[in-house]
């Protein structure tokens, strides 16, 4: 078993990780969500216009390293007892396929739904998986691209933290809170 872990490369751990990630990514595709799609479109639309591409997002390593932490500060009880929302638990119990629930995952008041949902039961890793890499990201854009007008291509999960630490950063530029 350790061989196997290993062909993925990184310690053991790193190596569950990513295969576990491995595993979720071909759930997502057997129900039509195809992870990086979305930027493979983008890339294209960018290089038909001549526009510049720029990599704002943390590395994945970093990002496995970092979550590897985070899973140890997870409060097991309070992951298994923290109780999804009503409207996210709707989607789920309409008697549907598992088809059903991925494409409810389309849509951005159910992701929204369920990063509140995830902050609430285990905190340590959406500040590993989303928080830390949205101010990042708005970081990197801002630094990257510092006037004109941008189009970022991000999954569906960060747009609303991104929109809000963008605003947020505005604010501190123009002295508003």
């Amino acid at each position: 078993m350790s061989a196997l872990l290993r062909s993925f490369g990184g310690n053991e751990s790193d190596a569950m990780l990513r295969a576990a990630f491995q595993a979720l990514n071909g759930l997502w595709k057997q129900y039509g969500l195809v992870p990086g799609v979305d930027f493979k479109a983008a890339l294209d639309a960018a290089d038909a216009i001549g526009a510049s591409v720029h990599c704002i997002d943390r590395d994945v390593d970093e990002t496995l390293r970092l979550l590897r932490g985070a899973l140890g500060e997870v409060d097991l009880a309070r992951f298994m007892t923290t109780l999804p929302p009503k409207e996210l638990m709707a989607g789920m119990l309409r008697g549907g396929s598992i088809g059903d629930v991925v494409e409810s995952l389309k849509d951005r008041a159910q992701v929204a739904a369920l990063r509140r949902h995830l902050n609430r039961a285990a905190p340590s890793i959406v500040e590993v998986m989303l928080h830390q890499r949205d101010r990042l990201m708005v970081k990197q854009l801002r630094r990257q691209v510092p006037q004109g007008v941008v189009v970022a291509v991000v999954g569906l999960a960060h747009m609303d933290g991104i929109e809000h630490e963008w605003l947020l950063q505005d604010d501190l530029q123009t002295g508003h809170s």
